[in-house]
């Protein structure tokens, strides 16, 4: 059970105060009990440098946790993995999917920017689970979510571009932490849908 925890927004679309950089895109720096995990890098561009305007050390974070495989969760994680050291990644098995914005006959790669050998060569490890992982004691990924009400995203998809298909975000996963005080749950996208994530969240 965690004790002390505390979320600090990396990157967001919008900033609160001068002296940050906004993109669009998502990290949190989350510590808990004096243990650092990143969710998420944000599309890549602004994460360092709001980093150490915010005092937080990328090189100390040795645990990543990405919520699902959209460029603007995952494209800094070519920066993470400059900074040298081996880092887990947790995430879905499904995270290196291929996938696409359409509209009409145009098609947009929206999916990470980087293989998985690339990272790997890097340095990064990937532990990639359907069940939930345990990232730090009390803090644990959702693993897949259920999906009792049923979610459509028109025009995001997923697979080869010749054989397209909708993209049923199967990697979309959020974190939940046991604390002194009640559980609290740390959210990306929710590509899942709020009330499948919530109906996940209380079986775990």
């Amino acid at each position: 059970m965690i004790s002390s925890l505390s979320i600090k927004v990396l990157v967001e679309n919008k900033v609160n105060r001068e002296g940050l950089l906004g993109e669009h895109g998502l990290s949190l720096s989350i510590r808990c009990d004096g243990q650092d995990v990143l969710f998420d890098t944000g599309y890549g561009q602004a994460l360092e440098y709001n980093a150490r305007e915010l005092g937080t050390d990328l090189r100390g974070i040795g645990r990543i946790v990405l919520s699902h495989g959209h460029f603007d969760h995952t494209g800094g994680l070519g920066k993470i993995a400059a900074l040298g050291g081996n880092r887990t990644v947790y995430g879905h098995p499904d995270l290196f999917n291929e996938r696409f914005s359409v509209k009409g006959e145009n098609r947009l790669s929206i999916g990470i920017p980087f293989s998985r050998k690339e990272l790997e060569a890097e340095g990064l490890i990937f532990s990639l689970d359907t069940a939930p992982q345990e990232v730090v004691p009390g803090l644990r990924t959702s693993g897949e979510i259920p999906r009792v009400v049923p979610m459509i995203f028109p025009g995001l998809m997923s697979g080869r571009k010749e054989a397209l298909k909708p993209d049923l975000f199967r990697d979309d996963l959020f974190m939940l932490a046991d604390t002194d005080w009640g559980y609290v749950l740390i959210l990306g996208c929710t590509h899942s849908g709020l009330a499948n994530t919530l109906e996940h969240a209380m079986k775990m």
